[in-house]
């Protein structure tokens, strides 16, 4: 899927588009797997209502035309596991210096970033403090520009566990907002989390790469 360089040529000046024609090299059908070429794809609002042999599809007065003759296009990926209020630089203890509205700051580039690379949904699988559903509601506003979130929260999991803060000593009785032992803990802490806006809940039951030991 090739974004740049595209060409926009109005019909008609001065009229609002009743719709927009994209005109590709090539549209991936990917439930049979057929690369087609000389495609014409038709959307009317916000919704495709036609995909087409270029040739077959005329523009009217009043519509959009994008022309992408050497673009590949296919319908937006989804990625099922990502952090995007994370950074890989502080993952560790320089982490512990990043506060939860710079952590919603990071997570607004990289939503960015994550549109542009082709992906229309997320699943977001663990922020601090929340900032994903912060994040997955100004994207929702209109806000910032990103793709759909489905939002997590904090990662659940056992005191001591994957998804604790394990990083500092005892004195500073630091813990994930996650953390949930026990039944009735866990069922509680669902709750919480749910009561905050998740659309999911993530539950680390046993350690992960970045877990010590």
């Amino acid at each position: 899927m090739i974004l740049a360089g595209m060409a926009i040529t109005t019909v008609a000046q001065g009229q609002a588009p009743k719709r927009t024609v994209i005109r590709a090299g090539r549209v991936l059908n990917v439930r049979t797997g057929e690369l087609r070429a000389n495609q014409a794809i038709v959307i009317e609002g916000d919704k495709i209502s036609q995909i087409s042999p270029s040739a077959e599809v005329k523009a009217a007065v009043g519509d959009t035309t994008i022309d992408l003759p050497d673009a590949t296009l296919l319908p937006g990926l989804i990625d099922m596991h990502t952090h995007l209020t994370f950074e890989l630089s502080s993952l560790s203890y320089e982490g512990l210096k990043i506060s939860t509205a710079r952590e919603a700051l990071h997570g607004a580039r990289n939503a960015r970033r994550t549109l542009e690379a082709g992906f229309t949904t997320v699943r977001n699988l663990g922020a601090k403090d929340y900032a994903d559903i912060a994040l997955r509601d100004a994207i929702n506003d209109g806000d910032v520009i990103g793709p759909r979130i489905v939002a997590s929260g904090p990662a659940m999991g056992i005191t001591g566990g994957h998804c604790d803060e394990n990083l500092l000593p005892p004195a500073f009785h630091f813990q994930g907002g996650g953390v949930a032992d026990g039944v009735e803990a866990v069922q509680h802490k669902v709750r919480e989390i749910i009561k905050y806006g998740a659309d999911v809940i993530k539950i680390c039951a046993t350690g992960g790469v970045l877990s010590k030991g």
